[in-house]
């Protein structure tokens, strides 16, 4: 009768057919009305079909019956809200394969459960795509992460140097559209220390160093007497006098300028303290310079840890009995207490100390 009545132009009252349906089946739990739903849309009465749907218990039958009256929006709402991540798959595979881009686009950015499983799908087979779908949605948060990967992933060379580098400018306009300036203002400045290191690709030892750091570029132009270019990266990067001297004093004992060391060491714009210079001359193995700072040293006990980096613990332990510094003597006996050539001379050593 209803279809018949559809037929010839007159709308049934398919609220009040579902209803009598439903009656007659009540008795009947066995029913599935997805099938019942099925057998209304194969007589062309969609709008039935659907009312019926609305009574079937099995959430799976529903999902696909809906899918195929092609009621594709609410077959994915409802395996959104569902908590069941294969049935949401489902519907998504589904779409994937007889759908557009653009259709699912728009029936994924309301549902952030189906988007989010969306989006781990583009991350795969469609990166540029996932992307559109950030910019859509305006997320900026993983618009950053996303052009920070890639520019991450880019290799370096001179033909995709431009790529890198326009990555992240890009993460840094977003990062500031979500008012992380500080991340924001790191991305701008390793984008101009990567422009910078561009200029430097072919110059002695240079493509061993690591262009995301600042301190192993400055570490670089010192060592290599650029002298022009770091103080340009200090100027640039603003480093901090304490950050520069350090990594400078690095350098030139790294790379055997000890002259430039010392010339360091008797400006006016040195560390408060002497050990950086002590520790990198013992570091890198000049022992006649690092005495000499040693002897400028006025604290005994930086002067006994100055002694020890030059693996030096029975001079040590002599000027620290000397100083009656018996705290750091019981220190020296202590870590040297498995060396068997060490040990009984520092024992000796602390013994007599603890008799005066």
């Amino acid at each position: 009768m209803a279809k018949a009545a559809k037929e010839i132009g007159k709308m049934p009252d398919f609220k009040a057919l579902s209803e009598m349906i439903v009656s007659k089946f009540t008795n009947y739990p066995e029913v599935s009305f997805a099938d019942v739903a099925m057998k209304a849309a194969g007589a062309n009465l969609n709008e039935l079909a659907e009312l019926l749907l609305d009574r079937e218990t099995c959430l799976n039958r529903q999902v696909e019956m809906l899918m195929k009256l092609n009621k594709i929006d609410r077959a994915l709402a409802k395996a959104a809200k569902s908590q069941q991540p294969d049935l949401l798959h489902y519907v998504l595979t589904y779409l994937k394969r007889t759908q557009k881009k653009e259709v699912i686009d728009h029936l994924v950015l309301k549902l952030p459960q189906a988007l989010c499983l969306y989006q781990d799908y583009l991350k795969e087979e469609a990166p540029r795509h996932l992307l559109a779908l950030y910019v859509q949605k305006d997320d900026f948060a993983r618009q950053s992460l996303y052009y920070l990967k890639e520019s991450e992933s880019t290799p370096w060379n001179p033909f995709d140097n431009k790529d890198k580098v326009e990555g992240l400018l890009k993460a840094k306009m977003s990062l500031n559209k979500l008012k992380e300036y500080t991340t924001a203002q790191l991305a701008a400045e390793t984008a101009e220390l990567f422009s910078m290191c561009e200029t430097l690709d072919g110059k002695p030892g240079f493509s061993d160093v690591d262009r995301t750091s600042i301190r192993c570029v400055y570490m670089w132009a010192v060592g290599h007497q650029e002298d022009n270019l770091a103080e340009l990266i200090k100027k640039k990067f603003k480093l901090t006098e304490k950050a520069w001297c350090l990594w400078k004093i690095e350098s030139y004992a790294r790379n055997k300028l000890w002259h430039h060391l010392e010339s360091l060491f008797r400006s006016k714009k040195i560390l408060t303290s002497y050990m950086p210079f002590i520790e990198a001359c013992a570091r890198y193995g000049n022992e006649s310079l690092c005495r000499s700072f040693i002897e400028k040293l006025t604290n005994p006990v930086e002067v006994v840890e100055s002694l020890l980096l030059l693996k030096k613990p029975v001079e040590a332990a002599n000027y620290a009995a000397d100083k009656k510094l018996l705290v750091l003597l019981e220190k020296i006996h202590l870590r040297y207490r498995g060396n068997k050539e060490v040990a009984p001379v520092v024992t000796q050593i602390l013994n007599a100390t603890r008799k005066t």
